[in-house]
């Protein structure tokens, strides 16, 4: 029987992934239909700001939330000397971008970033308001409410974003979807959490969670650095409209990680803390949470993958067609890094901070060499570039945690590795089918391939050691969570 910890992980689990799951669907309806309004020069000038409005993301995040949510206990006055130090911090970040707006029109030789990068700016304080009040649902593991609030915001955004495409507002339409989807978050939680800050107080603990807090930002931000170095170096070199074709396929890859992993973690951590503190097995249930998440994120690359040379014109428009070698490079790397994820929720569980940090500036300035060097040679190879990275870094981390927090490295590995080789085969399945059956309309060519891509992928994940038990032990996961 399963105990009550996992039990209520299990259905907060189920309820982030039914709204993830929605609001996955809700943005991919933005990729459509926005993709259709505005052009490729449109969201390669919003690629170019955002690369420095997620560094500014990350020093106004500075690892505090994260310090926040893996604390075994904090009190009201730390949660409040934790919202003024993000909230200071998203004022500050927010400044400098306002201040740096110049320079980025100037790198890029493009004047219509420096407007942008001023409005844009204004985002990084609102999220410092929420950061906080995010943590406070999550650690009451008030999950509808994360839920609901994550699904409302992306909707309102969308919204926003048509309508100011649709009455020609160009790339300033995403700017306004980008801005709503920040006010909407700030105003919902809060009114959810009916939580507000005590004025700020020395002490109570908050040196401990700012040192924490440092390791887990630096880390993240070295992560941040590695993901947009890419963009930067196409822009710079290619300009707008050869990024928009770049940041297309990025985009179609880091979706469904950002949008159902992120949010997980506001389930993951408490409930591993919870199965540490009562004594259980944290590495078994990392173990068969790697099972779960990795087998279905790699069966959704390969399937995306698989059938891209239809999907992709099929729901974006003929004109986004470059985009798709380019997604299918990077969706190898796509597995990779849902694979990571499990391990950076490790990192934060034992309580790891400093090792995280080491592990990112070894692996994370070997990858931003990499796509460095990549980008004299050409954009393909920059996605190569990246994905090479993704899948060096994940082998690096399962080791570097078996030393720090004692993990099986090598039941990761190799139940990683199967979830990767059944994508893999997978994918190749469905292109085979997709090319020679070309003369069927492009939905029936999707569902063939894409049934092509399943058939394979469960065959070989099935055929593999232990593979029938995960898929199982899966199935109970999900009656599990049906039935509480």
């Amino acid at each position: 029987m399963p105990s009550a910890t996992t039990a209520r992980g299990a259905r907060g689990g189920a309820v982030t992934v039914t709204a993830q799951l929605i609001r996955v669907l809700v943005q991919m309806a933005g990729v459509v239909v926005l993709s259709r309004l505005l052009t490729p020069v449109d969201f390669g000038l919003i690629a170019m700001v955002t690369v420095f409005v997620a560094a500014g993301e990350l020093i106004r995040d500075f690892g505090m939330p994260t310090a926040a949510l893996q604390a075994r206990s904090l009190d009201h006055q730390q949660a409040s000397n934790v919202f003024w130090i993000n909230t200071l911090l998203g004022a500050i970040a927010g400044l400098a971008l306002i201040g740096l707006a110049p320079a980025i029109a100037w790198f890029y030789d493009e004047p219509r970033l420096g407007p942008l990068a001023a409005v844009m700016a204004g985002t990084m304080f609102l999220n410092g308001l929420q950061a906080q009040v995010q943590v406070q649902l999550a650690r009451q593991m008030r999950y509808q409410a994360l839920a609901f609030t994550g699904v409302l915001a992306p909707t309102v955004a969308l919204a926003a974003g048509v309508g100011g495409a649709l009455a020609g507002w160009e790339y300033w339409s995403l700017v306004a979807q980008i801005i709503a989807n920040s006010l909407v978050l700030l105003v919902s939680r809060t009114v959810a959490a009916r939580w507000l800050p005590a004025l700020p107080r020395r002490g109570h603990g908050s040196r401990r969670l700012l040192h924490r807090g440092t390791h887990f930002g630096l880390a993240q931000l070295l992560t941040t650095i590695a993901s947009n170095v890419d963009a930067v170096v196409i822009g710079a070199r290619w300009g707008a409209n050869e990024l928009g074709f770049y940041n297309r396929a990025f985009q179609l890859l880091t979706l469904p990680v950002s949008s159902l992993l992120g949010p997980l973690t506001q389930v993951v951590v408490p409930t591993l803390n919870e199965t540490a503190e009562g004594g259980g097995d944290v590495g078994k249930l990392l173990l068969r949470i790697q099972s779960a998440l990795g087998a279905a994120m790699c069966w959704l690359f390969a399937v995306s993958s698989g059938t891209a040379s239809v999907l992709i014109p099929l729901v974006m428009g003929e004109q986004w067609v470059p985009s798709v070698p380019l997604f299918q490079i990077l969706a190898i790397g796509g597995c990779f890094s849902a694979l990571s994820y499990v391990s950076y929720w490790a990192f934060i569980v034992a309580d790891a901070s400093r090792h995280l940090l080491n592990y990112n500036l070894v692996t994370k300035t070997v990858s931003v060499a990499l796509i460095v060097g990549a980008s004299t040679l050409s954009i393909d190879a920059v996605a190569w570039a990246y994905t090479l990275s993704l899948l060096a870094s994940w082998p690096v981390n399962l080791l570097w945690l078996k030393r720090v927090a004692g993990q099986d490295s090598g039941a990761f590995l190799r139940n990683g590795f199967r979830s990767v080789a059944a994508a893999g085969l997978g994918a190749v399945a469905g292109a085979w089918t997709v090319k020679s059956l070309d003369q069927l309309h492009p939905v029936a060519l999707m569902l063939v391939g894409g049934l092509a891509v399943t058939s394979v992928f469960l065959a070989v994940f099935a055929s593999s050691p232990n593979g029938m038990n995960v898929l199982r032990e899966a199935w109970r996961g999900t009656r599990l969570i049906r039935h509480g």
